[in-house]
């Protein structure tokens, strides 16, 4: 029997590979062949830590894929995730060395379904309607002449700025405090839920409970405003003890909170023009007001002058001229009887324009600064503490007769005393117009 020769061959080496390379070269391959696909299925074990990246499982009937939304993608996600959810998860599938597993990098999610935000939208709102939230009885009238405006709404943006720029020139004298919101995204719903219950909680303004709050975003998509669709923002503003002003997005988009709210407006700014008078048509009638007085006045001076006359000149009075005397008594008694209590009421309602005219001067918000103080403005917005303010910041001084420049060189406060000025810049901001 011969040899075999493959016997004396000898065989290649096996190249041994690490754990690493093995899974360097899956992930690499993964990605590459799923580097942007989208994958229906229900969320469960959905959890979102403090740092803001969510982690949760997509499944179907017959498999599930591990799946995580970093907190930046996780912004931009217009709902809020929960188990049993039918969604679609756009990103790329890689591999994660450390525990071995495939799974999917969200970068955008969306309801999953045909219709699936105007069917959730019908639902709600049919809901709501059936338990009363929408009723007009319950609606309530805004106040004729408000001294102080609460506004719920991003700190960013143009908004803001406008309905201020619009109070401040209506009626400069309106006090205006603003709770800042997330108005879009993940958590948006929860934020803006919270601000409306703060300006319903007196304990937390010590000047007083606000007479009206403004809930205001700009327009966008329906995803945009889906926040504003939330059950939880519903029943917030149906629980507030003040009248609440819907102005969400443009005047051809409808939003849940529009229904519940006691009035609804169009725009953000015109939200602004309805909750307060120009000041303006409030000068012009108490002018007319005065006017018409001051007629009245006359008209009786008149009359009365009038009756003397006829009296005097009446046949009974002038034959006797003992009776013709005490008729001019009697009439210039009467007549200066009539001066003077003309003369009381004129001098009573120039009491009263002169009491209005100063209560108009005392609300003047330029007065304090006539009296030497100075408005601090960082950035466009009015500064109302040190601890807003660090080495080297850029300010304007605005005094009763122009404005300066300056530059922070220093602080003189304690450690402590700049986180208690953190503290209360993170609970709210004040902005008086």
């Amino acid at each position: 029997m011969e040899d075999d020769p493959n016997l004396d061959t000898p065989r290649p080496a096996r190249r041994i590979l690490s754990v690493s390379e093995v899974a360097h070269s899956i992930r690499t391959s993964v990605e590459s062949l799923y580097h942007d696909v989208g994958i229906e299925g229900e969320i469960s074990n959905f959890k979102r830590y403090g740092s803001g990246h969510c982690y949760f499982t997509l499944k179907d009937a017959d498999a599930q894929i591990r799946c995580v939304l970093w907190k930046g993608n996780a912004q931009r996600v217009f709902f809020e995730p929960k188990d049993g959810m039918l969604v679609e998860a756009q990103g790329y599938i890689s591999f994660y060395a450390v525990r071995g597993d495939l799974q999917l990098v969200v970068e955008g999610m969306r309801l999953g379904g045909v219709g699936a935000l105007q069917k959730a939208f019908d639902q709600l709102k049919r809901r709501l309607l059936e338990e009363g939230l929408f009723d007009p009885g319950r609606k309530r009238t805004l106040p004729q002449i408000p001294e102080k405006i609460g506004i719920v709404t991003s700190r960013n943006g143009a908004v803001l700025h406008d309905m201020l720029d619009i109070l401040g020139r209506r009626f400069p004298s309106v006090q205006v405090f603003f709770c800042p919101a997330t108005v879009q995204g993940m958590g948006a719903a929860a934020s803006i839920v919270a601000a409306l219950d703060r300006f319903n909680a007196d304990a937390h303004w010590p000047e007083g409970p606000v007479d009206v709050i403004l809930l205001a975003r700009g327009g966008g998509s329906m995803e945009d405003l889906w926040c504003f669709n939330e059950e939880s923002v519903a029943r917030a503003i149906f629980r507030s003890k003040v009248p609440v002003v819907s102005a969400v997005g443009h005047e051809t988009d409808f939003s849940i909170a529009d229904f519940v709210a006691d009035l609804r407006a169009g725009t953000p700014s015109i939200a602004a023009e309805l909750v307060v008078p120009d000041s303006r048509n409030l000068r012009r009638g108490i002018r007319q007001w005065a006017d018409e007085m001051s007629a009245v006045v006359c008209r009786r001076i008149d009359a009365s002058r009038r009756t003397c006359r006829i009296t005097i000149d009446s046949r009974p009075f002038s034959l006797p001229a003992l009776r013709v005397g005490r008729a001019v008594q009697d009439a210039a008694a009467m007549k200066e009887r009539a001066e003077l209590a003309v003369n009381n009421r004129l001098r009573q309602e120039r009491l009263k324009f002169t009491s209005l005219g100063r209560t108009l001067d005392a609300l003047n918000p330029l007065l304090p600064l006539k009296k030497g103080f100075a408005l601090v403005e960082k950035n466009g917005a009015p500064v109302r503490g040190a601890g807003f303010l660090a080495r080297g910041d850029r300010v304007r001084l605005a005094f009763a007769d122009g404005r300066r420049s300056a530059t922070i060189l220093g602080d003189e406060c304690e450690e402590d005393s700049s986180r208690s000025h953190e503290q209360v810049r993170d609970d709210s901001i004040i902005m008086k117009k």
